[in-house]
């Protein structure tokens, strides 16, 4: 029932899930975990062509949601559109605090680094961030965020033998 008692995470697709759902109900969650996604800037990427022509499956995907919200201009306004919802939020509206974990040999790399330049130019040091040398878009990845995440939410359990 209390905000501080609720928290929303997901790992890759899911991750684009619990951010749209923190952003858009952000009175109902303390915290948000993006594991594997990171916010994309759908005004530079408008043709879908996140990953250059590499990744025809996230295309099609990308196509598919840009229909069902009505075309490119409804969906700019939609929540699949976090990037906006972040740096564009209303005023007297706080988004709970957002942590990202992500692998640095993730095809998301490059849009992960792409977000962090735009944080960083934005002034928006109130994102967390977590990097894994060495990982993909793997389970590794995601059991370590969780461990972490947990963790952060809940400090009482830190380091206090607690088995996840």
């Amino acid at each position: 029932d209390k905000k501080e008692d609720n928290f929303i995470a997901g790992l890759s697709m899911g991750g684009q899930g619990a951010t749209q759902l923190g952003f858009a109900y952000p009175e109902l969650f303390a915290r948000i975990g993006c594991f594997s996604y990171p916010l994309i800037n759908y005004h530079k990427h408008s043709d879908g062509k996140i990953f250059g022509d590499g990744h025809p499956k996230y295309d099609a995907r990308f196509a598919r949601q840009v229909a069902n919200q009505g075309g490119m201009e409804a969906f700019m306004k939609s929540s699949y559109n976090t990037w906006d919802r972040f740096f564009e939020t209303p005023e007297g509206v706080e988004l709970p605090p957002i942590h990202f974990f992500i692998g640095k040999e993730d095809f998301f790399w490059p849009v992960h680094l792409e977000m962090k330049r735009e944080l960083k130019k934005r002034g928006r040091d109130d994102v967390k961030i977590t990097e894994y040398a060495k990982l993909h878009h793997e389970w590794e990845v995601w059991d370590r965020a969780v461990h972490e995440f947990i963790d952060e939410c809940d400090p009482d359990t830190y380091g206090a033998g607690f088995r996840y």
